[in-house]
């Protein structure tokens, strides 16, 4: 296999990339609907299925889709390795990346509701602004900025972190929210994961395994 000749995949990662990209942004849409603008986020209350509201089903709804979409974030990776393109990605990612997806999953299964969707929302923001810079990237404009890419991916995954440990934090340290503490743990546990990870590969992370620039 090593011996093989790379697949021209730049068209396929162009559409993928834009795909998941709108579907970013139709996500935040939504979940902002659902959440009436990210108000209930800290409502730990179980939803009840007795209501007729149907704006706390479409959360779990809303939750299982992003949960797949994440799944579909190893897609370039594995685009990026048909391609021959070197991507860093070692043990520690994993961890984290799996981490991250079963957060999500344990929140959808045992804690579907208005405060599990703040990780959803948080999630698909940062997905639009790291799948606009992959559309471009794919694209492989004849100009681009690496340094400017870098700095800016690196700012919109710290920020994304900080903000789900901050949430984890004040769902964690609420008397009304003791039903859900293990998620919440889980949610300080998934963005410190993500803030070493962070720290760790700097902004090389972006230049190398994200911002594939072709020839």
């Amino acid at each position: 296999m090593s011996s093989r000749d790379s697949y021209d995949l730049k068209p396929f990662l162009l559409i993928y990339n834009g795909i998941v990209f709108g579907a970013n942004g139709a996500g935040i849409m939504l979940d902002l609907w659902v959440t009436d603008w990210a108000r209930v986020s800290f409502d730990c209350t179980p939803i009840s299925y007795q209501i007729t509201d149907l704006k706390p089903f479409f959360t779990i709804y809303l939750a299982y889709i992003f949960f797949w979409l994440h799944i579909g974030e190893m897609v370039p990776r594995v685009v990026a390795t048909l391609m021959k393109k070197k991507v860093q990605w070692d043990t520690f990612d994993t961890i984290t990346e799996l981490f991250f997806i079963f957060t999500i999953y344990y929140g959808i299964k045992y804690y579907p509701g208005k405060a599990s969707s703040f990780l959803t929302l948080v999630t698909l923001i940062f997905g639009l602004f790291d799948y606009a810079m992959r559309v471009c990237a794919s694209a492989g404009p004849p100009t681009v900025d690496i340094d400017y890419w870098q700095k800016t991916f690196a700012f919109f995954k710290f920020l994304h972190s900080l903000s789900i440990l901050i949430h984890g934090y004040i769902l964690f340290f609420t008397p009304s929210c003791s039903n859900i503490t293990t998620l919440s743990l889980l949610e300080i546990m998934a963005s410190t994961f993500n803030l070493i990870n962070t720290y760790r590969n700097g902004s090389t992370a972006w230049s190398k395994a994200k911002c594939l620039k072709f020839d």
